[in-house]
């Protein structure tokens, strides 16, 4: 059985660093250094009044090589969890870091502020076995019921881009959005968010809106005359990573390509490849990255992302042949008062 030891990391800032620096920052990790990442970002560290206590992270070893990270922000609703691309970990190994991990969490976290865990689905099946078994062991009940979000998670890299010409925007502009773009960005979020469990209204869109527009993460798709007809939020920057969280497009402007055009747009200017159609910075604030991560959760949609170069299905990057995507849930944790 493979020997695991747990680290709780000193400076997360550093840690984001140093996995970065050993080739451990990719797709698999974007969601627990990307949150960890974003509480950084001046706006939000204002707004969510965050201090060097509110961040935590644990790393799990296998003798020198990172196996496994667990982060979380004082504010987030739930813990995330990711196993770096270059981890081979059995079940026995998986659950077996699991029994070091999860005690040790429960030592420095308060158990009734981790409600959810969000990740890998085995990753995060594993940690909350081993909660669970943390708490039965001292006479407490816990459970994790079935995830309540499940989503495909994958990648494109400059090596997965078609090698045809991306879809053009034709005469829509794309460009960072700004203060100006607030009240039409908030009613497209609101539009947007009637999938969810807790839709928005324009009002409550705002406050988000607000933010991504600080922190440099939303970008509208306009119309010659100016009207915003679709827009993107990126997030969980990372030294070689980003996220594109949500793309829309108001209905009454489908069907005209204009998804896959703006997707194919901000892949290229977030990949640093050029003729991208972006307006704005030459190099994005965030930085140009090797990966661009993103979540799906409908079939339909996966295949016009896959069009645009994220990897599914058979589909691998040239020169890897390890399965690129995985399957991605949130699920609840509970604790019983006694």
């Amino acid at each position: 059985m493979a020997q695991f030891r747990v680290v709780q990391a000193a400076d997360p800032r550093v840690f984001i660093e140093e996995a970065a620096k050993h080739g451990y920052d990719d797709c698999s990790l974007n969601t627990p250094l990307g949150v960890l990442a974003d509480s950084f970002i001046e706006y939000q560290i204002q707004a969510r009044h965050l201090s060097e206590e509110s961040r935590k992270v644990f790393a799990v070893y296998r003798g020198d090589a990172l196996v496994l990270v667990l982060s979380c922000v004082a504010g987030e609703p739930s813990v995330s969890l990711g196993s770096p691309r270059s981890a081979e970990l059995t079940k026995e190994e998986l659950d077996s870091a699991m029994s070091q991990l999860a005690p040790a969490v429960a030592a420095t976290v308060d158990p009734q502020s981790l409600s959810s865990v969000w990740g890998d689905a085995d990753v995060c099946s594993a940690f909350v076995d081993a909660w669970v078994a943390v708490f039965a062991s001292r006479g407490i009940k816990a459970s994790g019921p079935p995830p309540y979000f499940v989503a495909t998670t994958s990648y494109a890299t400059r090596a997965t881009l078609p090698t045809t010409p991306p879809p053009s925007l034709g005469a829509l502009r794309l460009a960072p959005a700004t203060a100006d773009d607030t009240d039409a960005l908030a009613e497209l979020l609101a539009a947007f968010s009637v999938l969810w469990n807790t839709p928005l209204t324009a009002e409550t869109a705002r406050p988000r809106i607000v933010a991504h527009i600080a922190c440099g993460e939303a970008w509208v798709c306009r119309a010659a005359d100016g009207a915003a007809v679709a827009f993107c939020i990126v997030g969980r920057a990372t030294p070689r990573t980003i996220a594109i969280k949500n793309v829309y497009v108001a209905p009454e402007h489908r069907r005209k390509g204009i998804a896959s055009a703006l997707v194919s747009a901000m892949l290229r200017y977030f990949l640093g490849v050029p003729e991208h159609g972006v307006e704005g910075p030459l190099v994005p604030a965030k930085g140009v990255k090797k990966e661009v991560c993103l979540n799906v959760g409908e079939d339909h949609v996966e295949r016009m992302y896959a069009k645009c170069g994220f990897l599914f299905g058979d589909a691998r990057e040239p020169g890897f042949d390890k399965r690129p995507w995985f399957t991605v849930v949130g699920r609840d944790v509970k604790i019983e008062q006694s």
